[in-house]
């Protein structure tokens, strides 16, 4: 029997695509852990339910305020870049929360200030990061890649808040660092990243805009339709 490694029909086969199933597993596995930890701490720090009403609006809002934003910078940018710059970000918020809380520096403004940071380098980084998959992996894998890459967030959502339940425990420095970590792995892991299947998607493009110009002149010279339009 052989083993998947050499069948050439294995997602394994595809670096990048293992690159990113892993960024996207751990960078989701990492927010799912950090949601949980800042809650628990704002309200162990100021006892009230309404800040924890706060925390889901600054983590809802820029997902709604910048989605035309990140979508347009998706199409006009490196995605990979555009990923990378806001997992770095997301990084460092996250570092700076791990190093306040462990030296006992941080109060709820920081908090959400933070938490805003970050929400909002994940609105600008999603609509590129969801993009990617096609580039990574041949089409006739697409449809299997989307089902790893769903498992994978199913996952994340299902455990990460266990895991950042009993991080807790230990500490919101530690569950922060751990995920400030994974981050750190997803942040390597999109570095690595490789477009395997830009040119046949840009080859792609290129026939649709061809087309798309060619109908519209037909259309402008047939008076029939024009006036129809």
């Amino acid at each position: 029997m052989s083993s998947s490694s050499g069948n050439p029909d294995s997602l394994l086969q595809h670096r990048s695509f293992v690159a990113f199933w892993i960024a996207r597993a751990a960078s989701s596995f990492g927010f799912q852990m950090l949601s949980i930890v800042v809650s628990w701490q704002i309200y162990s720090i100021t006892g009230r339910a309404f800040d924890l009403g706060l925390i889901g609006l600054v983590q809802f809002f820029p997902s709604v305020a910048l989605a035309l934003v990140a979508g347009h910078v998706a199409d006009q940018f490196d995605r990979r870049r555009v990923v990378l710059l806001g997992q770095v970000a997301e990084w460092v918020a996250i570092a700076a929360l791990a190093y306040l809380s462990l030296t006992h520096h941080v109060n709820e403004v920081i908090i959400l200030g933070l938490i805003f940071i970050i929400s909002t380098a994940k609105a600008m980084e999603a609509p590129s990061l969801q993009s990617m998959l096609p580039a990574l992996v041949p089409p006739h894998l697409l449809a299997r890649a989307m089902a790893a890459n769903s498992v994978s967030g199913q996952a994340a959502s299902m455990v990460g808040p266990a895991l950042g339940g009993f991080m807790y425990v230990a500490g919101a420095g530690v569950a922060y660092s751990v995920c400030a970590c994974l981050y750190l792995l997803s942040i390597v892991m999109v570095s690595r990243l490789r477009y395997e299947y830009m040119l046949k998607i840009f080859t792609l493009i290129i026939k649709n805009s061809v087309l798309s110009v060619f109908f519209l002149r037909f259309f402008s010279r047939t008076q029939c339709i024009s006036h129809a339009i």
